[in-house]
């Protein structure tokens, strides 16, 4: 147990570098009174494996502590040794160990010396041995002689004996002494200097954690901690009060005292190093601590100067500025939160602009804090708080508005002509709702709430004076009466898609028949399909919404949630319709009229298209007598030539008036041309022969 207590100390004296040691993976403890025979009797360990395996073997020279000094016996620096020849694989990261480059065997100026055979001339051996020190340059010396082995067991050894008997090693070997403690104890010296650096620069830290909250106490309450200066302590703070001084100096000694206990439960030294030398370190402690607390006490009497005007500029804030009024005020605007927004910033900007200059930093996170405070969603929460108390009930007076305008505008049929449609407050929301029962329902129903609204406000002795409350009290309870029209809309649009149901086929089928019967819809300049699908859907939007209100009126039954002209099924309507051949002559007879408008033009191509195979013909029948002249014509107008250019004029003719979608184009022109075939190829022959 007290073996591993050792370890338990050793693993919280040594730095972060011997935390996680990968070429090292396992510990092992040879029984009491055995040894490995190869390495004697005496041996302290060995350290070997594989770089992914490593092992440390210790045997009980190694192991041995001293009772009357917490870091005598071999143990510390021994087993810090064992564990050294393990990092030396880790530092590198290339399988090779650090103690033998150039870097390590330059400090006591190790080389591999070669022992050759004088007859042969070959090496036989090679051996570590250490060069000469030179004047420019003086080899750093050993902590022992087993160190002056090998650079492997010189650096091992160093960095055991760097790390816990230090002073010793730093004289002897002063730069392997400032590698080690740079490279692998995190820059700090375990020297006794080193300790004692180490250990104020803790205490002054861990007191100055603590001071702000220190000169605060004392600031509200001078007993809080007690302590007796010395007057050449106190005259150096002549300038603040002496009991101030005094209690924040006793609340130091507290929290130095404190760190002291901490130091003396963690640190492996710190019990044998303060034995003696604790009065001298916390003396240097409060020495350095001095300029900290002058700085801290100025700092705490601008902060309480800087309070005070922050006090006064937040009172100011809090009386001139009331975000409720401005709210209000900003409800007629057309952005009311832009406006209420500008008018708060305002507001506080006129206010701390006595201020900003001596507490800007202040003045500026307030504002934000301000702002956050009274955003605009904020604020209308707590008016709307405040009006619900004040106007409690309303929303059951707007549902019994809405009930009487359902009952006179739905069930009693009394909706009004008018021409304009009405769509505020109640629009139907996602549901069709026909313009005359919305007319109905939203005729004077704003300026009818209202009254209501004065009307609560008459019996509780409160005017709304502004038009602006009036409308945001208006908006809070308007949801009562719009929710009821849209439940009842619901309600009855969902009876009414019963009726429609059933007289649908009925509508499908008069839709159908009386457009096939009657083409005048389809009109006389209509040539292509999507303008026909447009008719269609239109003719057939009158004819089922006409054929509707028959159907329904009929039967006693009103429609106001539908949309009878644009019933889908009249998609599928006009799917049918615009197969039906009589509705294809009708659009073929336009496309005709069209393009035979257009026919003229062909012709002007078509000898256009003439002119490269003439000239070809009359270069192959150049002479001019007779016979010559009979073979060039035909050599222009046979049939195979001839249907050429009359097709490539007639693909030309219909791609240059925009043909393409007309049926009859190629037909029609093809015709034509047929028809002037012969005054074409007279004008081309003669064209030719010129």
């Amino acid at each position: 147990m007290e073996e591993l207590n050792s370890f338990y100390q050793l693993s919280k004296s040594l730095s972060s570098t011997f935390q996680k040691i990968p070429t090292l993976s396992s510990f092992h403890r040879m029984p009491k009174n055995m040894f490995i025979p190869a390495y004697g009797q005496n041996a302290c360990g060995l350290a070997g494996g594989a770089l992914n395996k490593g092992y440390i073997i210790l045997m009980d020279s190694c192991l041995t502590r001293s009772s009357d000094n917490l870091l005598g016996g071999n143990f510390f620096p021994l087993v810090t040794h064992e564990i050294s020849h393990r990092l030396d694989y880790n530092i590198l990261k290339n399988n090779v160990v650090f103690s033998e480059s150039p870097t390590w065997k330059e400090f006591s100026g190790w080389y591999l010396k070669e022992n050759i055979n004088q007859e042969t001339g070959k090496i036989e051996s090679r051996q570590w041995a250490i060069q000469e020190s030179t004047n420019e340059l003086k080899n750093d010396g050993f902590g022992r002689s087993y160190a002056a082995k090998s650079p492997v067991e010189d650096f091992a050894d160093s960095v055991g004996f760097a790390r816990f008997t230090p002073d010793d090693i730093a004289k002897v070997a002063p730069r392997k002494f400032a590698w080690i403690t740079k490279n692998l104890f995190d820059g700090k010296s375990y020297t006794a200097e080193g300790i004692k650096n180490q250990y104020e620069s803790y205490l002054k830290d861990y007191a100055l954690n603590s001071l702000p909250s220190l000169i605060n106490s004392c600031v509200n309450n001078q007993s809080s901690f007690l302590y007796e200066l010395d007057p050449n302590e106190l005259s150096e703070f002549s300038a603040y009060d002496p009991g101030l001084i005094k209690c924040i100096f006793g609340g130091l000694k507290q929290s130095i005292s404190k760190g002291l206990r901490i130091l003396k439960a963690n640190e492996l030294q710190a019990c044998g190093f303060l034995k003696y030398n604790e009065n001298a370190v916390v003396r240097n402690v409060f020495i350095n601590l001095r300029e900290f607390i002058k700085k801290d006490l100025n700092q705490n009497i601008e902060i309480g100067i800087q309070l005070k005007a922050l006090g006064e500029m937040i009172s100011k804030v809090s009386e001139e500025i009331d975000p409720r009024e401005l709210f209000i005020m900003c409800q007629e605007e057309n952005v009311p939160m832009d406006c209420y927004n500008d008018k708060l910033l305002n507001s506080f900007n006129t206010i701390s602009a006595d201020y900003i200059n001596q507490i800007p930093n202040q003045v500026i996170s307030y504002r934000e804090t301000y702002q956050l405070d009274n955003r605009y969603s904020e604020v209308k929460g707590r008016i709307v708080g405040l009006f619900s108390q004040i106007f409690s009930g309303s929303d059951l007076k707007f549902k019994e508005e809405a009930k009487r305008k359902w009952k006179a505008c739905f069930k009693n049929n009394s909706v009004p002509e008018s021409s304009n449609v009405l769509l505020t407050p109640f629009n139907g929301g996602t549901q069709f709702v026909h313009e005359t029962l919305l007319n109905c329902l939203n005729n004077n129903a704003e300026t009818d709430l209202i009254k209501i609204l004065d009307a609560i406000g008459k019996k509780i002795s409160i005017t709304i004076a502004t038009q602006s409350t009036k409308k945001f009290i208006y908006d809070m309870y308007i949801n009562s009466f719009t929710s009821y029209l849209q439940n009842n809309v619901a309600l009855e649009a969902k009876n009414e898609e019963v009726h429609i149901k059933n007289i649908k086929n009925e509508v499908d089928k008069k839709v159908l028949t009386t457009m096939t019967s009657d083409t005048q819809w389809v009109g006389e300049n209509t040539t292509d399909n999507s303008e026909l699908e447009k008719l269609c859907l239109l003719e057939a939007g009158n004819i089922s919404s006409q054929e509707f209100s028959t159907q329904m009126s009929s039967k006693g039954i009103s429609y106001y949630f539908h949309n009878l002209s644009s019933n889908s099924s009249n998609e599928e309507s006009c799917k049918k319709i615009l197969t039906q051949s009589n509705i294809k002559s009708v659009i073929y007879e336009n496309q005709s009229k069209v393009v035979k408008n257009k026919i003229d033009s062909l012709k002007g191509i078509v000898l256009d298209f003439t002119k490269a195979p003439a000239s070809k013909c009359r270069k192959q029948f150049s002479q001019n007598n007779k016979l010559i002249i009979k073979a060039r014509n035909t050599c222009l107008t046979n049939f195979s030539k001839w249907k050429t250019i009359t097709d490539s004029a007639l693909s030309q003719w219909i791609a240059d008036e925009r043909f393409e979608t007309m049926a009859p184009a190629r037909s029609v022109g093809s015709e034509f041309l047929q028809s002037i075939k012969t005054q074409l190829q007279d004008e081309a022959i003669k064209s030719m022969n010129l």
